[in-house]
């Protein structure tokens, strides 16, 4: 896999890191398959305005946002981003880790 095949997942993820959760939507195909399992259950989505609704909805209503660490490295023929978050919100600070596997096209 070449290193250009990694530039759109490491754009994911840094838009991701700056809350911008258009840029998020631009990185992800139209008819993209989103399936995330996080407490207490499973989250799907069909399409990238929805994913990107997702992201703000977990990620959109913090204080504050720290990318702590991230890594996107290809696997086989596959993507893994992985990334660790530090938010802040009236609970105070949490730190969120989380780790994805995307197929790239065109």
């Amino acid at each position: 896999m070449s290193t250009s095949a990694i530039s759109v997942p490491m754009e994911l993820v840094d838009a991701l890191g700056r809350r911008d959760f258009a840029r998020v939507e631009e990185c992800l195909a139209s008819e993209v398959r989103f399936r995330a399992l996080i407490p207490p259950h499973l989250c799907e989505a069909n399409d990238a305005a929805s994913v990107a609704g997702h992201l703000r909805s977990w990620f959109g209503g913090a204080d504050e946002l720290e990318m702590v660490a991230s890594v996107v490295e290809p696997i086989a023929s596959r993507v893994r981003m992985s990334y660790r978050l530090r938010l802040h919100d009236e609970d105070g600070w949490n730190t969120v880790e989380q780790q994805a596997y995307c197929d790239v096209v065109d």
